[in-house]
């Protein structure tokens, strides 16, 4: 079986963590998000600034946009704010060609499970067969349980 491409977008080291862990358990080689213009430091304003590019519909550009042609699995690792896919994650979806590839969502955040983040890949990925997504708790990022949780989320792509 062919190795996925694990991408993740990290703002306080929670996805990239689950990111790490996903790769741990079924190998494939990790790609990260990084903006052109990064967020501010500080976590409140870094997300204020997402919800405003939400509302404007303006994505913030990429470094680079990974080449994703070689990869039919692609595990998704990001956070989730304003219960919503971050907005350096639909630049990257809408910036690739996800035909015929399978999405594998795995979301980050204090307690507001998935949100609306499965719906907007599907919308952003519409020739993707977008999986149900799994949703771990921040607090849990490091511990048995998200291993757990993982492991049988990823199962069906084995090692």
């Amino acid at each position: 079986m062919a190795k996925p491409l694990i991408v993740y977008f990290s703002k306080t080291g929670h996805s990239k963590q689950l990111a790490r862990l996903a790769q741990t358990l079924v190998g494939g080689d990790l790609c990260e998000l990084n903006l052109v213009a990064r967020y501010p430091e500080n976590y409140i304003l870094s997300v204020m600034r997402s919800g405003a590019s939400l509302i404007s519909g303006e994505l913030p550009k990429l470094r680079q946009i990974p080449d994703i042609s070689a990869y039919r699995e692609i595990l998704l690792c990001y956070p989730l704010w304003w219960w919503e896919l971050p907005t350096p994650v639909m630049r990257f979806l809408h910036d690739v060609d996800t035909t015929g590839k399978t999405i594998y969502p795995i979301c980050s955040c204090g307690g507001g499970g998935l949100g609306k983040s499965v719906k907007r890949i599907r919308k952003l990925a519409p020739y993707a067969a977008v999986q149900k997504g799994i949703f771990i708790r921040e607090a849990d990022t490091n511990n048995k349980t998200a291993a757990e949780s993982l492991a049988a989320y990823l199962a069906p792509l084995g090692k």
